[in-house]
């Protein structure tokens, strides 16, 4: 699922997860609530890098953060990354805010 506000980036990760013969796309929303879908692995896009952002993602059940920098071929591997319940941040984000206390 692909969640949004800017059209060209929903158009270019259908593009990007279409061309994926093990990934399949199941839509868009314009909202996404962890508690309706909790089986749902959740990649947040985003321009910001502070770790006050990429911990509330963490905190409400997103499992991957993905700068909007990132080049287009880490998507589909984050995407499997998420899919098996394991973390997946950008490579410039440092992975031990998964594991600092504000985290949970």
């Amino acid at each position: 699922m692909i969640v949004d506000d800017h059209p060209i980036i929903r158009e270019g990760l259908k593009l990007v997860i279409g061309d994926q013969p093990d990934l399949e796309l199941a839509g868009e929303a314009a909202t996404l609530l962890h508690d309706a879908l909790p089986q749902a692995a959740i990649i947040i896009f985003s321009p910001h890098s502070r770790e006050v952002y990429i911990h509330q993602v963490l905190q409400a059940g997103g499992l991957g953060y993905l700068l909007k920098e990132a080049p287009v071929s880490e998507v589909p591997e984050a995407i499997r990354t998420v899919r098996r319940g394991d973390y997946s941040l950008s490579p410039r984000i440092n992975t031990e805010v998964i594991d600092t206390p504000s985290c949970g």
